[in-house]
């Protein structure tokens, strides 16, 4: 096709080649070769592949709502599709600079949607898959930080099922107010404008995936004491099989397999009996390190025998050595830093800082994959981060004021922590200096400042002073004070924690403790469990019953724990007929019971009275009542006979105008002036709940999508 100016440039060419040697049609040609450099022609318009029918389908009616304890990983079900179809955007690039051009068309595929998960309330999500990506992480165990981290995540808007939950707003845009219900008791995910390139461009290949955080679980902590050689004992590391600390002062390892009973067994003699702690790999592997020569004794069969090793040109004292799952490494008072995959061959790298010491505070941080390491003797103090191989240090944070003694450093939950002394909100005291990410510090006031620091997973320990430890769930607040078996005058131990149990190790006594991760009782242990109560029959109090006697049976309808009871609610078998099966169901109608507590609809006012003017022989119709109430008002309603020879109650069939049809017969023939009273029924539909400004608490999912035509 011509341009513009190729047809110009062909008009000017030819009337100039005219009147020169050129000629007209050679004029005409090179006219139209300028023309067409200055206004090139324009191309074909390519369009890629585009849907030609937006309409979607991926949930399914009739699909149970899944109830959760705990934490569960749950595949969702979509109930709603913005405008019921995909958004199309089309983007057009042109290309061909300096000759034909050339327009090309892309069309991308949006869906703004709600995906149900399950019954709430809930905590939070802590993951959400889309297809095989993770999309979202929410890098925590703690109930606090997923809540909070799911409030706070863009994209998408998580929604706990709480029973007095809002609508969502994007849905309210779309339907309006009237219109939207909040699904309360529903936990559920909105998503807003998400690309589907990466899933055919449909939903049926955006399988949505989520790890929902659900309350019931309560942990008990029961401690048992042990007994233990006297000795300044390390914090313990745990191979994969056993426990192992070394004496601080003399050549001696021990080792427990339960955490409860020690053996002590002989570390070769070296210059120095001087030891600073116990490293593991988690898979065997056992490394007590710190001054004389060898610096580092290594054991692989559970501390039985022991290799001694001293890592290339050093001779000092090595101060801390962390595994982080793929390498060791290891901090010394003056010299170089170094790693090793196994223990055996130590590669030396350069400190952040030369000639100073780091003493206990290596720590590795997964949620930023990186080591951190504090330099808190003298001169300027800086905490310091590198990647895994520890070439590189860079400063993340500058100590000033009278922060001082952040000697111990822990991870817990992916939160980097660091312990010392300062001043905190005109405080003076123990505190924390903490950061997610090895970006943003902060700090925090402690209640302790002590050993163990150590975190199980759920809870960071923190502090031990005459038997006073805390733990916290976040690990920066909401301490509890936890007494563990009082030891004395002593106010530390050693301490870590592995397979299920916190082992402390007394320094200087011959009594340590265990404490087991609470039994991990969930708060419905006991739900369904059969209760029984029986009275037994005797003939003396040395003999066995000779009969007994069924005073009750039935079933632990609920049950709570804490630290020191658990109350147990018990109900007979025959609660078993209130039970709804399948209990609740993607359905269009309301999963409410029209007036219940979900509902909240006040009967009374959905209540009149009238007069019966006729009735039939078979004595299930009649007319009479009040009138303007629109045909089906009270269908599914209840009519009621309060005295006379019809005293009962009876289902409302239909309601035209003021004749009514009933579910059964009445007792008796209907008489003229009788009177009853007519409670309105609900077809629950979202229409109705609308009529009755009631369609927030419309719990039905009346938009489940139709059916797709996939690309």
């Amino acid at each position: 096709m011509s341009s513009t100016g190729q047809v110009l440039g062909g008009v000017v060419g030819a009337v100039v080649g005219f009147f020169t040697p050129v000629g007209p049609w050679l004029g005409a040609q090179i006219g139209m070769s300028i023309g067409g450099y200055i206004d090139p022609p324009k191309g074909p318009t390519i369009e890629g592949p585009r849907i030609d029918d937006l309409s979607v389908q991926t949930s399914t009616y009739g699909a149970p709502i899944p109830r959760i304890y705990g934490t569960a990983i749950i595949a969702g079900n979509v109930f709603w599709l913005e405008n019921n179809q995909l958004k199309e955007v089309r983007t057009e690039t042109e290309s061909g600079k300096g000759g034909p051009q050339q327009t090309s068309v892309k069309y991308s595929y949006y869906a703004t949607f709600a995906v149900g998960l399950c019954e709430g309330p809930i905590v939070g999500v802590r993951r959400i898959w889309i297809g095989s990506n993770l999309i979202y992480n929410a890098g925590s165990n703690d109930a606090a930080t997923i809540s909070a981290s799911s409030a706070a995540a863009a994209g998408f808007r998580v929604h706990l099922g709480s029973d007095d939950q809002l609508p969502d707003e994007r849905i309210q845009a779309a339907l309006g107010i009237d219109n939207t219900p909040a699904w309360r008791g529903l936990a559920y995910i909105v998503f807003d404008d998400f690309l589907l390139e990466k899933y055919g461009n449909t939903l049926a290949g955006a399988q949505v995936r989520v790890e929902v955080i659900k309350k019931g679980v309560v942990y008990d902590y029961p401690a048992t004491t042990f007994s233990q050689p006297s000795r300044t004992w390390t914090s313990p590391a745990f191979d994969g099989t056993v426990f192992c600390s070394a004496s601080v002062s003399s050549f001696f390892v021990i080792v427990s397999a339960d955490g409860l009973n020690w053996t002590e067994l002989p570390l070769p003699a070296g210059t120095s009996p001087t030891q600073q702690g116990v490293a593991s790999d988690g898979a065997g592997t056992l490394l007590v390190y710190g001054a004389g020569t060898p610096n580092i004794w290594r054991s692989t069969d559970h501390g039985s025998t022991w290799t001694g090793i001293n890592p290339p040109s050093f001779s000092g004292f090595v101060t801390k050595i962390v595994w982080n799952g793929l390498l060791f490494m290891a901090t010394t008072d003056s010299g170089n830093f170094f790693t090793s995959p196994t223990g055996v061959l130590w590669t030396p790298k350069s400190p952040p800082v030369a000639g100073t010491t780091y003493g206990n505070t290596l720590v590795w941080h997964g949620g930023s994959n990186k080591w951190y390491v504090h330099n808190y003797i003298s001169g300027t103090r800086y905490i310091w981060a590198s990647a895994t191989n520890g070439l590189n240090w860079t400063q993340v944070y500058t100590f000033a004021g009278d922060l001082n003694n952040f000697e111990d450093a822990a991870t817990h939950n992916n939160r980097l922590i660091f312990m010392g002394i300062g001043t905190v909100s005109g405080q003076y005291g123990g505190c924390f200096l903490w950061s997610d990410d090895g970006d943003n510090w902060n700090l925090v006031a402690i209640p302790s400042r002590a050993n163990p620091l150590v975190s199980d997973g759920e809870n960071l320990w923190l502090g031990e002073y005459g038997g006073i430890l805390y733990y916290s769930a976040s690990g920066i607040a909401d301490w509890v004070q936890y007494t563990a078996p009082t030891q004395g005058n002593l106010n530390a131990h050693g301490s870590c924690y592995a397979n299920g149990m916190i082992v402390c190790l007394a320094r200087g006594a011959t009594t340590g403790f265990r404490i087991v991760k609470g039994s991990l009782y969930p708060s419905t242990s006991f739900d369904y469990a059969t209760v029984t109560l029986e009275r037994a029959f005797l003939t003396d109090w040395a003999s066995p019953p000779v009969g007994t006697l069924n005073l009750f049976s039935g079933r632990v309808a609920q049950s709570q724990f804490s630290r020191s009871e658990i109350k147990l609610t018990v109900k007979s078998w025959i609660e078993i007929l209130n039970i709804r099966m399948p209990r609740n169901l993607y359905q269009a109608g309301c999963l409410n019971v029209v007036y219940d507590a979900g509902c909240a609809l006040n009967r009374a006012t959905y209540t009149v009275t009238g007069t019966i003017t006729a009735g039939n022989g078979t004595r299930n119709w009649l007319q009479g009542g009040p009138s303007g109430y629109a045909d089906g008002y009270f269908n599914g309603g209840i009519m009621t006979f309060g005295a006379g020879q019809n005293y009962c109650r009876r289902t409302i069939v239909t309601q035209v105008g003021q004749t009514w049809t009933l579910s059964a017969p009445l007792p008796n023939p209907v008489a003229a002036g009788q009177t009853f009273t007519a409670l309105a029924g609900c077809d629950r539909t979202l229409a109705t709940c609308k009529a009755r400004n009631n369609s927030q608490r419309f719990r039905g999912m009346p938009f489940i999508p139709v059916p797709e035509k996939a690309m």
